[in-house]
């Protein structure tokens, strides 16, 4: 049986849509690999860790448990990670990275209704059976 839970999910497609090329800066935490290009998802709140503006203007503080960002850089030597949501720049340091979650391809359906994304990835038991759970247990996606 092919393993469906979100870790594996994430992996598989961050294999084929985000692969290691050996020319993105990733990083291993946990057994998962960040790399440049990842979507991620804050997964507690944090009101203090600043960010800035990217469109210049005034910058803040405060990341929030469901925020969705794209990594958009790796430094090691500094110890950093670069994730911009909408028009936040973060800056975590490394030890700071259980905070966000490799979220790429795979989450909360009600998350990803939220964000309006454009293409969602379901995956059902096989043994399902829809007939008798009825229309309601399925969205529509506009």
């Amino acid at each position: 049986l092919l393993d469906t839970g979100t870790v594996n999910l994430n992996n598989m497609l961050q294999t084929a849509l985000n692969p290691d090329t050996g020319r993105k800066a990733q990083l291993s935490y946990k057994g998962i690999y960040f790399r440049v290009g990842d979507k991620v998802m804050q997964t507690k709140n944090n009101y203090d860790i600043k960010w800035s503006n990217i469109s210049g203007g005034e910058g803040g503080n405060g990341v929030f448990n469901g925020d969705v960002g794209v990594i958009t850089d790796i430094n090691e030597g500094l110890h950093t990670v670069t994730v911009v949501y909408d028009d936040k720049k973060v800056v975590y340091d490394f030890k700071d990275i259980d905070e966000i979650d490799l979220r790429i391809f795979t989450g909360s359906l009600q998350a990803y209704i939220e964000q309006t994304e454009p293409d969602i990835v379901i995956s059902m038991y096989s043994a399902y059976d829809f007939n008798s759970a009825g229309a309601e247990t399925l969205y529509e996606f506009e």
